[in-house]
């Protein structure tokens, strides 16, 4: 059945993950420096869909709030995080050469290898101080069946965000080990969630985390 297959093959991405740990928290470790320095982590993807899991998202970490747009100015020392569903999109490419002259860090989530056409250049992966591997290098999908014309079902949404997740649950055990406590945002749904908002924005914008 396609859809167990599709299962099946996401666990085994995910517990792939497992051997990235160190890097994972290479990258945290990076952006906790950052963030301590008064610079800025920056987060961005074409497609928004990273966007939308590092934005006001209940449970979610305000420092992850920055959408790099193109009017945000890259300074030395930032961090931009890079979120990508092909690997060699000429935007991201060139976002990462941007970084790279004002000296800003880049973390890239994204596949390092690519299958179902040929790379139209250089890869964003070697264009980032830190790889965090999808381990999703199809164009695609990785699931084919008679009558489809082409592999459908793709992993790179589902590993990006899980990826993301992971960084962010480094994060937080970074800054407390450094006896820092970072804002989290509460659903507004939940008792006084808009009220504890407002006053973790205020803090926010004290702590700068």
């Amino acid at each position: 059945m396609t859809a167990t297959a599709y299962i099946d093959t996401v666990r085994a991405r995910f517990d792939a993950l497992r051997r990235q740990e160190r890097r994972i928290r290479k990258a945290a470790a990076l952006v906790v420096e950052c963030v301590l320095g008064g610079r800025t982590l920056w987060v961005y993807d074409r497609e928004e869909a990273l966007s939308w899991e590092a934005n006001v998202k209940a449970a979610g970490l305000f420092l992850t709030n920055n959408r790099f747009t193109p009017e945000s100015i890259l300074k030395k020392s930032d961090v931009l995080l890079i979120g990508a569903v092909e690997p060699d999109t000429p935007e991201d490419l060139a976002l990462a050469g941007k970084a790279r002259d004002a000296e800003t860090k880049v973390i890239a989530v994204v596949s390092t290898s690519l299958s179902g056409r040929k790379p139209r250049g250089r890869l964003l992966a070697d264009a980032a101080d830190i790889i965090l591997d999808n381990r999703s290098p199809e164009v695609f999908g990785i699931l084919s069946a008679k009558g489809a014309a082409r592999p459908f079902c793709p992993t790179t949404g589902v590993m990006n965000d899980c990826i993301f997740w992971a960084l962010c649950a480094a994060l937080v055990d970074e800054f407390l080990a450094r006896g820092k406590t970072p804002t989290v945002y509460r659903g507004v749904h939940l008792f006084a969630g808009r009220e504890y908002n407002e006053q973790a924005a205020r803090r926010f914008r004290e702590t700068g985390y």
